[in-house]
């Protein structure tokens, strides 16, 4: 597997989770699965960004001054996206501004991942990193979420079993 099929697949998974939480977000009966929901959106999306930006950020440093851009941009996206998520931990299902906080939570998802770095970011990281490289960035990848996996989930009470 490559990086950029790891990344896809993980904002694949990203992706249905958000899916899942706004039909949950609308349904004031499901509040508890709601939550849950949101927790598990929520662990998924911080060790998959922390390693990003650790493993797959680091490398895009030393490229080309797109490459470089994105890497140093990144972060900050993903910081604005976290602040965002933190709401739906500190809000509960069922609360008016929940369903709102789920869609420009999701939005801002689907322009950092899937604009700009499925759309412009992993296209170049094709053309400039050698087919080993691309291999051996998803194998650290791998290796640092699960490094990071048990904090994350005990930040967000999830056991460690469920993410």
């Amino acid at each position: 597997m490559t990086i950029i099929d790891l990344i896809k697949q993980e904002h694949d998974e990203m992706a249905d989770l958000f899916d899942h939480l706004v039909v949950l977000a609308r349904d004031t009966r499901r509040n508890e699965e709601a939550a849950r929901i949101a927790a598990r959106l929520v662990a998924v999306v911080r060790i998959h960004a922390h390693a990003e930006e650790h493993v797959v950020y680091e490398a895009l440093r030393t490229m080309s001054s797109q490459l470089k851009t994105f890497a140093l941009a990144g972060p900050h996206q993903h910081e604005v996206l976290d602040t965002t998520l933190d709401k739906l931990l500190s809000r509960r299902p069922g609360d008016d501004e929940y369903p709102v906080i789920v869609r420009v939570a999701r939005d801002l998802f689907e322009m950092h991942a899937r604009d700009e770095e499925e759309g412009e970011v992993l296209p170049l990281m094709l053309e400039v990193f050698s087919a080993e490289d691309l291999t051996s960035l998803a194998a650290d990848m791998a290796a640092e979420e699960a490094r990071i996996r048990p904090r994350i989930l005990r930040l967000v009470g999830m056991p460690a079993r469920a993410a």
